[in-house]
């Protein structure tokens, strides 16, 4: 198995990179625009790009305030390697801010989309500490 992984300090206090990660309003400010999300252990996210033509559904794992967020992918659109991927996003208190911990864990093979996956969470984790920190992230 093949996973991505990516750390980032954002300049705020866990509560709010967490609100970035659990809230419909927050994936809207920096990952995508055009998503659906019920912020609820057991509850699904469905996060669609290039208008809808690839999407992913997940399901919330874990969802704490304190720790972070964990979902696994349960369906997708044009987009089958995302199937069964989880993603984790770990916070932990950091001089006066946040050190995010991502992983995106469960890919079967290095292969073009696992490599433009690499590079699209580095990107996403700068719009994460971008819209956390500004107001203003960079979601596709």
């Amino acid at each position: 198995m093949e996973n991505i992984a990516n750390e980032v300090k954002i300049d705020a206090v866990p509560s709010k990179v967490y609100d970035a990660l659990s809230t419909e309003e927050g994936y809207r400010g920096w990952w995508t625009k055009d998503c659906d999300v019920d912020p609820r252990p057991g509850g699904e996210a469905e996060f669609r790009f290039n208008e809808g033509q690839v999407a992913m559904r997940f399901r919330f794992d874990a969802l704490d305030p304190e720790s972070g967020v964990r979902m696994t992918c349960i369906g997708h659109k044009n987009n089958d390697e995302w199937q069964g991927t989880k993603l984790r996003f770990d916070l932990a208190p950091q001089d006066g801010g946040t050190h995010v911990r991502f992983r995106h864990d469960g890919w079967d093979r290095k292969s073009d989309c696992y490599e433009q996956c690499v590079q699209g969470w580095a990107h996403f984790m700068t719009s994460l500490k971008g819209y956390v920190e500004t107001g203003t992230g960079a979601p596709f």
